[in-house]
């Protein structure tokens, strides 16, 4: 990796909506300045010449190819950001539902545990 590259890495909205992600990936590489495109199921991660192309322009180029960028407020807080992403990860590990030990000495029926 040389110095002029960088990565973006934006969240979006209509992934499901747009056309086949293998020819969405093939138009975003095509654009002049970007180098790669990693497009997972909400995010789309762009490897791309910061010489060439600026982090606007790429989002612009994002926009016309019928993306949408959800913006994120970012936290400024170090500590709040890691426990952000701690639990992201244990939910997408672990689910939403309440764990298994907590349902060991539950009196309710089995059928009305969801209240």
């Amino acid at each position: 990796m040389s110095d002029y590259t960088a990565f973006l890495d934006f969240p979006v909205d209509n992934l499901e909506s747009i056309r086949d992600i293998g020819s969405l990936k093939q138009e975003i590489e095509h654009i002049d300045g970007v180098d790669h495109a990693y497009i997972s199921d909400k995010h789309i991660k762009i490897e791309y010449n910061t010489y060439a192309l600026s982090a606007e322009g790429v989002k612009d180029a994002l926009r016309t190819l019928g993306c949408t960028i959800l913006e994120q407020k970012k936290e400024k807080n170090p500590f709040k950001r890691m426990i952000a992403r701690l639990g992201e990860s244990n939910k997408k590990t672990f689910g939403d539902a309440p764990l298994d030990c907590c349902r060991l000495n539950d009196t309710r029926t089995p059928d009305r545990l969801e209240e």
